[in-house]
């Protein structure tokens, strides 16, 4: 009896040292799994915190190339623009050389008609002139 109680007593010490083993294991792997768990959460927010800084990277690069898109269309617009104003400016200089050409064709032409009006006006006195003389010879030949 007392072999039996011994073997059941040995059995007994061995299925709690079993079970606590087993117990052991299971606490470990529980808290290997919590572990893990608390690992994948770090890793899962490093990955949203890596792709919100990949997004917010591509948002300001988005942004920073619409910036410079638009600077780029204000600048050939403002090219243009300026363009546009020294075109005028030119055209404007143009006109008016054109019309101080012309203008100093005029007067250089109206110069030239005078110039031929006063000649014109020399020589008619001098016609006269000439007839008087001749009137006075005619009048000293009769005489």
């Amino acid at each position: 009896m007392q072999l039996a109680s011994d073997i059941l007593t040995s059995d007994i010490v061995r299925s709690v040292t079993y079970l606590r083993n087993n117990l052991q294991l299971t606490s470990d792997i529980l808290t290997s799994d919590i572990l893990t768990s608390d690992i994948l959460t770090c890793d899962k927010i490093r990955s949203v915190t890596y792709l919100r800084h990949t997004c917010n990277l591509r948002l300001t690069c988005d942004i920073h190339l619409r910036h410079t898109y638009l600077r780029h269309i204000y600048l050939r617009h403002n090219l243009q623009l300026t363009c546009d104003i020294l075109t005028c400016d030119i055209v404007r200089s143009v006109t008016y050389l054109r019309q101080t050409y012309l203008r100093h064709t005029y007067l250089r032409h109206n110069l030239q008609l005078t110039s031929d009006i006063r000649h014109n006006m020399q020589l008619n006195s001098d016609i006269r002139h000439n007839l008087q003389l001749t009137s006075d010879i005619v009048k000293s030949a009769t005489y």
